[in-house]
């Protein structure tokens, strides 16, 4: 295989020994998967190698120790692969319906499975045995009797075009309605007493089932179509994978003299619950995770793969990979200043897949010799990086509570900075529901986008570290979490450790100005250490705190609306604290971080403790800041009865004329 080969599949038309020792990097799960014939699935995300595993697996069928075993596919492709998608399926509702159920899933995969099977035991070397079983199919004449009682399935078989288990789904989605797709069910149990008598040894191998069915997870774009006759179920991107588990895992345990893999998405899997997940879970290779070390290793093997003529010194390719690449093997941070490994400074821009590595490591190899300068070659490290951000949002959204990738890239937007506090992911999200209302779609609840970017491994937390006595930074990887509705945003272990961290790939699509996003006194990265950063002194830099009576909320959210229409950033308590919050602390908090507070003032208002406490805060700032900080507002007749510290200020009019206060409000905090 060629240095920097993103995607596996561009070995796949070749079946003259593609593979040798150096293109795949094993760790203890990986190679065990590799030398048993037991375990059956690669489960991962996206980008960690599925389908180089699945034909590494099948180049070990070219062992004498394997001989005799019949492949599917063959006619060159290494592994089965869908020739199209499953866009432009016109299924109607009752196929749909039928479709949402995993045992049917499971009872068409069987079928297809068993008809490749059939298929290449006719045209392979079956044994004299196994010749006769299968002389019944296809409308021949079984001991002297009637035709095999599968007309449906007899009928795929006359297609000689169709020889892989993805080519007969594909036939069978396309062209059978709900009475041949239930019919086809009922068949198949005459199908599974033949396979499971079969002796002759054979091999599949099935890749990219998610690819097949990736429009049915577009749920913003293809809710309502393509499908010609029904709504698409976006169910079937999960369910036609998980049958396709249950149907290999039944026929290879009633026939041991068939081999059968496949590669699943980790996040079909997890759809699973406990009771299925533990039995089909021996069957899997889950859990790829490649350490620090190994992925340096695939980045050294690269080099030590690529022309020479792309490197900058060819003799250092063994020693010093990175510095032959590179010229260099140190790299300084753009905003930190800190000196790191290179390879460091690549491993933290990316999601810990061999994917990304791989993408950064080809993208270096493309610079020409005079560009490869320090500060060229973190431009382009942190350029790839934000492609990869971008591709791996695609690959997500569909398990996040996101409505589409515009939705997501405007709560991105909304942070200012890399590192933030529990208190302003709290704000940040509020100002995005209010941004997801105005606009009339999907809102958020609570911390529900920040909970998806943590589960996604884009979002990081400090945790101390007992074994080590210190802090560090940790990050999730791809996968680790499913996306489980109960989940929450795991909360700080103390006040000292109150930090949120934005991954480094998603540096360029934060908002915030771009000379302060990324912190200057911390380097972001997973399992790093932490100490103290210096925080900006406000998050979304509010202009106004919005103190008032519950019973005047009916005011203060056309108030805040208003605000907001006017570019005034403001901050109230309904739509900024959640339930369970330390009101009185994060109150106190919320008025030190805006530039005014808004005292509402109504006969409500001067019976609430809670707003006497607001403004002696308030005051007690002003006093301090030394800068006018109160703003009264107006909207009852009761400015004699208003505290004394209040008195002598002037106030916002609301009382006959709801513009006119307006107006006076906006003068001042313009001014």
């Amino acid at each position: 295989m060629k240095a920097w080969t993103i995607d596996a599949a561009k070995i796949l038309p070749s079946t003259s020994a593609p593979l040798d020792t150096d293109d795949v990097v094993t760790t203890n799960r990986i190679r065990m998967f590799l030398e048993r014939d037991d375990i059956n699935f690669v489960v991962a995300p996206k980008g960690f190698g599925k389908t180089l595993l699945l034909i590494a697996t099948r180049m070990q069928y070219h062992d004498p120790s394997r001989s005799g075993f019949t492949l599917v596919p063959s006619h060159g492709l290494l592994v089965d692969v869908p020739k199209s998608g499953a866009a432009n399926l016109d299924l109607g509702k009752a196929s749909l319906r039928f479709l949402s159920d995993r045992h049917h899933w499971e009872s068409l995969w069987r079928s297809c499975l068993s008809l490749a099977i059939v298929r290449a035991l006719r045209h392979g070397s079956a044994s004299a045995d196994d010749s006769k079983l299968l002389g019944a199919l296809g409308g021949n004449e079984r001991d002297g009797g009637a035709a095999a009682p599968i007309p449906h399935l007899n009928r795929l078989l006359k297609n000689e075009h169709l020889t892989t288990p993805l080519d007969f789904m594909n036939a069978i989605l396309r062209d059978c309605g709900i009475r041949e797709l239930r019919a086809l069910v009922h068949e198949q149990e005459y199908l599974d007493e033949l396979i499971t008598r079969l002796h002759t040894p054979i091999a599949i191998f099935i890749d990219n089932v998610d690819e097949y069915f990736e429009e049915h997870l577009e749920k913003a774009r293809h809710e309502y179509g393509p499908s010609l006759r029904g709504m698409f179920d976006t169910t079937m991107w999960y369910l036609s994978q998980q049958g396709l588990m249950f149907a290999v895992k039944t026929l290879c345990r009633n026939n041991h003299h068939l081999d059968i893999y496949a590669s699943i998405r980790k996040e079909a899997y997890h759809r699973l619950d406990g009771t299925t997940v533990e039995n089909i879970r021996g069957y899997c290779l889950e859990d790829i995770d490649y350490s620090r070390s190994k992925l340096e290793e695939i980045f050294s093997r690269n080099v030590a793969k690529t022309d020479d003529r792309l490197l900058t010194d060819p003799a250092l390719k063994r020693e010093r990979p990175l510095e032959a690449l590179c010229g260099i093997d140190v790299l300084r941070h753009g905003t930190v200043g800190e000196t790191e490994r290179l390879f460091d400074y690549i491993y933290r821009h990316t999601l810990k897949r061999p994917r990304d590595i791989i993408r950064i490591g080809r993208a270096l190899a493309t610079l020409d010799h005079e560009e490869r300068d320090e500060r060229t070659i973190r431009d382009t490290i942190n350029h790839v990086a934000t492609l990869i951000a971008l591709d791996y949002i695609k690959i997500v959204l569909p398990h996040t509570e996101f409505k589409d990738e515009a939705q997501l890239i405007s709560f991105l937007r909304l942070i200012p900075h890399n590192i933030l506090d529990s208190y302003a992911l709290r704000r940040i999200c509020a100002a995005f529901a209010d941004r997801c209302e105005e606009m009339g779609g999907h809102t958020c609840d609570e911390l529900v986008p920040f909970c998806d970017l943590y589960r996604l491994g884009l979002l990081g937390l400090v945790r101390y570290d007992y074994r080590t006595q210190t802090a560090m930074q940790v990050f999730l990887a791809p996968g680790d979490l499913p996306g489980d509705e109960s989940l929450r945003l795991p909360q700080p272990e103390s006040r000292e450790l109150d930090f949120y961290l934005i991954h480094p790939i998603l540096n360029a699509l934060i908002g915030g100005d771009p000379r302060t996003r990324i912190n200057r006194s911390v380097s972001v990265g997973d399992r790093r250490g932490w100490q103290k950063p210096l925080l900006p002194k406000s998050v979304l830099n509010y202009k106004i705190f919005l103190s008032y009576s519950s019973h005047d909320t009916r005011f203060v959210e056309r108030l805040a609306r208003e605000l907001n229409e006017s570019q005034i950033s403001n901050w109230f308590d309904r739509r900024n604290l959640l339930v369970g919050d330390l009101f009185f602390e994060e109150i106190a908090q919320g008025i030190e971080q805006c530039e005014y507070l808004g005292v509402v003032i109504s006969k409500s208002a001067l019976e609430s403790g809670w707003v006497k406490k607001e403004i002696e805060l308030a005051i007690k700032h002003e006093i301090t800041k030394q800068k006018v900080i109160v703003l009264p507002i107006l909207i009852d007749d009761v400015w004699d009865q208003v505290p004394a510290i209040l008195q002598d200020k002037s106030y916002a009019d609301f009382r006959s004329s709801y513009e006119e206060g307006m107006k006076q409000l906006l003068a001042r905090i313009q001014d």
